[in-house]
């Protein structure tokens, strides 16, 4: 493998917060699981946005909601990145779960973005 292709890995691994927190795990011998488990309230509170985000795509004011939507998720993003920055060097299991529901949060912002896509007929 070329240098430049390395250092292209290494530049976009460290950019995304989420590849770079599992990254971290990962320099620190905690591996990814494929199937978490997760506390029931944010499970729950993942089929509320899930739902809220189905409704926006329904509504003649879909972009104007939407913006509000990602908005909103972007904020719980960044709390969670903060969150993991603050336990990854003495609590390993708390920073892993916090990966896991960063993981569910980006799924859900690149949703919202295929919607704003449909939405705008892109």
């Amino acid at each position: 493998m070329q240098w430049a292709t390395v250092i292209n890995e290494a530049y976009t691994t460290l950019k995304s917060p989420l590849k770079r927190a599992i990254y971290i795990l990962k320099l620190k011998a905690c591996d990814i699981e494929h199937n978490p488990t997760l506390p029931g309230e944010f499970l729950m509170a993942q089929i509320d946005l899930r739902e809220e985000l189905e409704d926006i795509g329904d509504e003649a004011d879909g972009l104007t909601r939407l913006a509000l939507f990602k908005a909103k998720i972007a904020s719980g993003l960044a709390v969670l990145e903060s969150d993991f920055a603050a336990q990854i060097d003495d609590q390993l299991a708390a920073a892993e779960q916090t990966t896991y529901k960063m993981q569910f949060m980006h799924k859900l912002y690149s949703e919202a973005d295929r919607l704003e896509e449909k939405l705008l007929d892109y």
